[in-house]
């Protein structure tokens, strides 16, 4: 996998924008559910880029 943060921070924004416009709570609750793995994969790639 060869994304950088800057990839995994949009798809992390697309998540809670698909949440936003989700009309049904188990949408919303997975979108969130995404948003929210697609953060951490960046806050850990930026670590791990930083101890390099």
């Amino acid at each position: 996998m060869s994304e950088n943060v800057m990839d995994l921070r949009a798809r992390a924004a697309a998540a809670l924008a698909e949440a936003a416009e989700a009309e049904l709570p188990n949408q919303r609750e997975r979108a969130l559910r995404s948003a929210e793995s697609w953060t951490k994969m960046a806050d850990m790639r930026e670590r791990f880029g930083a101890r390099r």
